[in-house]
C-alpha cells in the first residue's frame, strides 16, 4: 500500500475526487461499477478501489470470477486516470489490458491500487495490483487506453439503449 499522503496530495486528491464527481454528474460511470458495489476510495497519487465481499463475486469454483478481477483492475486503471483528461470533451476507453492471475484470495476485502503510468497524446498508460485483506497480491494488469476526443459532444454518442 501507498504511504501517508503529503499536504499536496491530499489537495490534489481532492481536486480528483471532485473531477469525479463531475464525471458522475455527467453520467459518465458505468452502471456496471454501482451494480457491483465498487467504491473508489482514494485517486491521487494511486487509485484505491475496494470490492465489497459478496455472492456474486463468486466463479463456479474459487471464491472470486476471473473476469471481475479484471473488471476490478481496469476500474482502478480507469480512477488513475482522472485528472490525466478532460471528461468534458475526452474520454480514455480501453485499446489493452494484460492480466496476470496468481492466487484466489482469503481474505476480503479485495483492494485495487492503479497507477499512471504514461499520458501521451493519443494513449494513456496504466498499472494495477491487486490485493486481499491481508495484503497477499492476487493480480498484476498493466492496461493501455486510447484517448476518445470529442465526447462532451452529445451528437458523437453512439446510443445502445433499446
Amino acid at each position: 500500500m501507498s504511504d501517508p499522503l503529503s499536504p499536496e496530495e491530499v489537495d490534489a486528491n481532492r481536486h480528483a475526487m471532485e473531477q469525479f464527481a463531475e464525471s458522475e454528474r455527467l453520467g459518465l460511470i458505468p452502471p456496471l461499477h454501482v451494480l457491483l458495489g465498487l467504491r473508489i476510495e482514494r485517486i491521487i497519487p494511486t487509485s484505491l478501489v475496494i470490492l465489497p465481499q459478496g455472492d456474486y463475486v463468486r466463479g463456479p469454483v474459487a471464491p472470486i470470477h476471473g473476469g471481475l478481477l479484471a473488471t476490478l483492475a481496469d476500474t482502478a486503471c480507469g480512477a488513475a486516470m482522472i485528472g490525466a483528461f478532460d471528461p468534458e470533451v475526452e474520454m480514455p476507453v480501453s485499446t489493452d489490458i494484460h492480466i496476470r492471475y496468481y492466487r484466489q484470495p482469503r481474505s476480503w476485502p479485495i483492494k485495487a491500487e492503479g497507477r499512471l503510468v504514461h499520458r501521451g497524446r493519443t494513449f494513456i498508460s496504466a498499472e494495477c495490483v491487486i490485493t486481499d485483506g491481508d495484503d497477499r497480491e492476487l493480480v498484476r494488469t498493466t492496461g493501455t487506453y486510447m484517448i476518445v476526443r470529442g465526447f462532451g459532444d452529445p451528437s458523437a454518442r453512439t446510443n445502445t439503449s433499446g
